[in-house]
């Protein structure tokens, strides 16, 4: 009786043990098989895209004059929910506007929000940096407005860790035009000008502002969020070995189209916008000034662009400290004689002398004064007045002498 109680005794304290052991065994388990949040695991995702048939894609093929919409392997696509990065895609390799997208979400996305799919970039379009090429457009320029998937329209699968998207996406409209410039010398029409750097510049003009500034200030000042745009590049070699000489492609924004959603109503605007474009070609400035903004968004366009050559002269009989003015050099109304005399400024500066024959009709660009700064657009210069050209800087603004 004594050995059973012991044995009682015993089998309690192993029992109890045994408790013990599977309890600390139970909670070891518990740290080490806790359920995982679906929400912060990654999810794939593949899911079909397409864009419009004008040049909207970030691959661009020209074939004749026709720029083709495709896609290039591996370009990117943001996700984005509730304003913040959720995933990117992957591209595959399409010749036509549409593709298939895939790739890798950080988490699931909430099925109670929407998607949104930035192509490139969720930054706000920047066209600085260009090079003058369509490659480069085409991999960095651009842009376009983003897809939306709306909730309903695409489905979590929690089991399979994937995200499918009902009907696709389509991406919005283009957010700029392309245009092929091919640059030309005014003064023969053919010779092709290859420039190491250009402007363009576009703006309304300003008795248009004032008047719409007055007769309707809500446009006014939506155009004045818009404009002037200017976008000032530098163009190395390699692009004209890649484009041809002469040949210069552009991404530029339809600012108007950006403001204005009224077809009619932008068209009225961009009629009386301005667009310079001033390049440089060698140690010569050249420039073309045009009335009207032909371009618009998603849109490609050829232009040939005959480019006046600049001249800053000095006109020597004009005021007695002499004054700069600056010419069409091609204008049939202003003929500029090498006297074969040069003359050292100041600064060191070696100019030359020339004489100016001017006919009826010599219009004069800019005209500055040493001492009164700019004195009007237009003056009068006698025939066989001396000047001095400086063709060591073709500048804008005066040399004080």
């Amino acid at each position: 009786m004594k050995k059973f109680i012991t044995d009682i005794k015993t089998l309690a304290a192993l029992l109890i043990a045994g408790a013990a052991f599977t309890a600390c065994s139970s909670d070891d388990n518990a740290i080490d098989e806790q359920p995982v949040n679906p929400a912060t695991q990654k999810y794939t995702m593949t899911v079909n895209a397409s864009k419009g048939d004008d040049a909207t894609t970030r691959a661009l093929s020209l074939t004749g004059s026709t720029l083709n919409a495709t896609w290039d392997a591996n370009e990117k696509v943001l996700v984005y929910q509730n304003g913040l990065p959720i995933g990117t895609l992957t591209a595959a390799e399409s010749s036509t506007a549409s593709t298939t997208l895939s790739g890798t979400l950080d988490s699931a996305p909430d099925a109670d929000q929407d998607l949104t799919f930035y192509f490139h970039t969720n930054a706000k379009p920047t066209y600085s940096g260009q090079d003058g090429t369509l490659t480069k457009i085409a991999s960095t320029y651009d842009f376009c407005a983003p897809a939306t998937v709306a909730t309903g329209n695409f489905t979590v699968d929690a089991r399979n860790k994937t995200v499918s998207v009902s009907d696709g996406i389509s991406f919005g409209a283009n957010q700029q035009a392309i245009v092929k410039f091919t640059f030309k010398d005014k003064a023969d029409g053919t010779t092709l000008l290859s420039p190491s750097a250009f402007t363009v510049s576009v703006d309304l003009s300003a008795a248009y502002k004032a008047a719409l500034q007055s007769t309707n200030p809500t446009l006014y000042y939506a155009l004045a969020a818009q404009l002037p745009y200017e976008n000032s590049l530098t163009i190395p070699a390699s692009t004209y070995t890649e484009n041809g000489e002469g040949i210069i492609y552009l991404a530029i924004p339809d600012k108007v189209g950006t403001a204005v959603s009224d077809a009619t109503t932008a068209t009225g605007i961009k009629s009386n916008l301005q667009i310079t474009i001033t390049a440089t070609v060698g140690s010569d400035t050249y420039t073309l000034i045009k009335s009207g903004f032909p371009f618009t968004n998603g849109q490609y366009y050829e232009i040939t662009a005959k480019m006046t050559k600049q001249v800053t002269v000095w006109i020597q009989s004009a005021f007695s400290d002499g004054c700069y003015v600056v010419f069409n050099n091609d204008d049939t109304h202003v003929t500029l004689t090498d006297t074969g005399y040069t003359y050292q400024n100041d600064y060191g500066e070696i100019l030359k002398c020339y004489t100016a024959t001017l006919t009826a009709g010599a219009t004069t660009y800019t005209v500055y004064s040493p001492s009164y700064g700019a004195l009007a657009s237009d003056v009068s210069v006698s025939v066989g007045d001396i000047v001095i050209y400086s063709y060591r800087d073709n500048s804008w603004i005066p040399k004080y002498w």
